[in-house]
């Protein structure tokens, strides 16, 4: 077999988690001593074993987070090892790219997947906004 190869995403992996549990998943980053840092909006923002950064956000049950509509297992699976996850899901991924991309990136997840792109600037840096799923 071939060994895994560790991958670093460039940019912010946005995970939503539930505000009642938010705390637990602090204490245990904090007891792996992981530099935790925690925003204004009570975000959790860390950088984890293989570089990967991370900003975690707590929504309250009452938020949907999700599918349209449901998602239904086939009746033989087995599901994933493990119990059930206190975190709700990845909510997106932001991508750093090379300077001067953003556009030629709009144009590709717009024309060849159908996405919604939305085009912005950010301190006269060119940005795109995909939506996907």
């Amino acid at each position: 077999t071939v060994p895994a190869m560790k991958q670093k995403i460039r940019g912010i992996i946005e995970l939503v988690w539930s505000e009642s549990t938010i705390s637990n998943l602090e204490q245990r980053l904090t007891h792996a001593n992981m530099n935790v840092i925690k925003d204004n909006n009570g975000r959790i923002l860390f950088t984890g074993l293989w570089g990967n950064s991370f900003r975690v956000t707590p929504i309250t049950v009452s938020t949907w987070f999700g599918p349209k509509e449901m998602i239904r297992p086939m009746i033989d699976s087995q599901g994933l090892p493990g119990n059930q996850s206190e975190g709700l899901g990845v909510s997106g991924v932001t991508f750093d790219v090379p300077f001067r991309s953003a556009n030629m990136i709009c144009d590709y997840y717009e024309q060849i997947f159908g996405c919604s792109v939305l085009r912005s600037q950010i301190d006269q840096n060119h940005v795109c906004h995909i939506q996907i799923g």
